[in-house]
């Protein structure tokens, strides 16, 4: 392997830090700026080498371009590891988070953010594949929701930010 290799929990860490950072060089000099906004929203996708030590935890291994060029690692042997990151505005405080946790929005609030989503190409897609799927509704801020998709079975499927239309 190319390196030593990280956990998820690692490499999720590590990614949350280095933007936590882009936030405050974005930021800085600017002060009326909410720092925990200037990234709202960040998606990152790895294309990874896994493997697990005996006895130990899944771990993944960056790759390089070069790497698969050259023939060092094989490409139909890497995986996809998706992150995203999504800040929270300083409304919602960390000892509020647990209430608004339990805080589903009502039907007045939550039913055209779902319109919306019901417009993206990939929720009509896992709606194709699942069928008749559930959405809960959560504030995250003033005019930002988390949306969960579940499946009829109350399977947590997909989670989604989404900003109320002004």
């Amino acid at each position: 392997m190319p390196d030593e290799g990280l956990t998820i929990g690692e490499l999720g860490a590590a990614i949350g830090k280095s933007i936590a950072d882009a936030q405050t060089g974005l930021t800085a000099g600017i002060e009326e700026a909410p720092r925990v906004m200037a990234i709202a929203d960040a998606t990152l996708e790895l294309k990874v080498a896994a493997s697990t030590p005996k006895g130990g935890s899944v771990q993944l291994h960056t790759i390089s371009p070069d790497m698969i060029r050259k023939g060092t690692v094989e490409a139909s042997a890497l995986s996809t590891i998706s992150l995203r990151f999504a800040a929270l505005t300083s409304e919602v405080r960390l000892a509020d988070k647990a209430k608004a946790a339990d805080a589903v929005v009502n039907e007045d609030v939550s039913g055209p953010l779902i319109e919306k989503l019901n417009k993206k190409p990939e929720v009509k897609r896992l709606k194709r594949i699942l069928g008749d799927v559930e959405f809960r509704t959560f504030a995250a801020g003033p005019d930002r929701f988390r949306v969960e998709m579940l499946t009829d079975e109350g399977r947590p499927v997909r989670e989604f930010m989404v900003e109320r239309d002004s």
